[in-house]
């Protein structure tokens, strides 16, 4: 995509003429790791370089080492003193902010190189892609924390319908004790009482039993001496007649 560009200045350093064509071979090729290496070694020999400066930001760049790249042509912007210089930077700057999908900055820093070159065609279509890609991040944004509220919101009801049937089920199960304990009462009082064992009163004791034996013999005893006592009278006056 276009906003992925970045500017690049090929040159050949008067202080690191093989140095610096090696590491434009070396960013060409892809090398990037090399690439840095070669341009932080130039710059050693020639630090205020504003070019290998600019080379290396996109290099670093291109490693994803956003945070070094920006702070790289931070120095390079200080170091040039011409428009179209500093609106490459804060072009290629916009990139970096435009990769990370940072669409505010990035169009702060296509601003400020359109300011310094109102021509410049790319930093003007790369400033409306990135306020269209804002706009779109905006809306996910809202839609997302809509879904989330609305997911919430049922959660929060799906809750409040648990506990409501779980206080109709609690509700019901002490109804339904109730009930049974009711009926329970209605039918024990239904029950005919039980009857307690009532003693026969043609059951008699051992003793009982016994005493009624003893009078018995008694009076047989004595039914039977009234019974001799006859008998004897009966055989004297027999005697007597004849």
């Amino acid at each position: 995509m276009k906003y992925l560009i970045l500017i690049l200045f090929l040159f050949i350093s008067p202080s690191g003429k093989d140095k610096a064509r090696d590491g434009n071979k070396a960013y060409k090729n892809g090398d990037y790791a090399k690439a840095e290496e070669i341009y932080r070694a130039a710059l050693k020999q020639d630090p205020n370089n504003a070019k290998i400066l600019f080379n290396l930001g996109n290099t670093l760049a291109k490693e994803k080492k956003y945070g070094e790249a920006l702070s790289t042509f931070d120095q390079y912007k200080d170091l040039v003193k011409d428009s179209g210089q500093m609106s490459h930077a804060s072009y290629n700057m916009g990139n970096i902010y435009a990769d990370q999908k940072k669409w505010g900055k990035a169009m702060s820093m296509y601003k400020n190189a359109l300011q310094m070159d109102p021509s410049d065609t790319q930093a003007k279509y790369n400033y409306e892609l990135a306020y269209r890609k804002q706009k779109q991040q905006q809306k996910k944004n809202k839609n997302r924390n809509k879904n989330n509220k609305n997911n919430k919101n049922n959660k929060n009801g799906k809750n409040k319908q648990n506990q409501k049937n779980s206080q109709n089920k609690q509700n019901q199960n002490k109804n339904n004790k109730g009930n049974n304990k009711q009926n329970g009462q209605n039918q024990n009082q239904g029950q005919k009482p039980k009857q307690q064992p009532q003693s026969n009163p043609d059951k008699m004791s051992k003793a009982d039993a016994d005493q009624i034996l003893k009078a018995l013999q008694n009076q047989e005893k004595k039914l039977l001496e009234n019974f001799k006592k006859k008998k004897t009278k009966s055989t004297k006056k027999n005697a007597k007649d004849w």
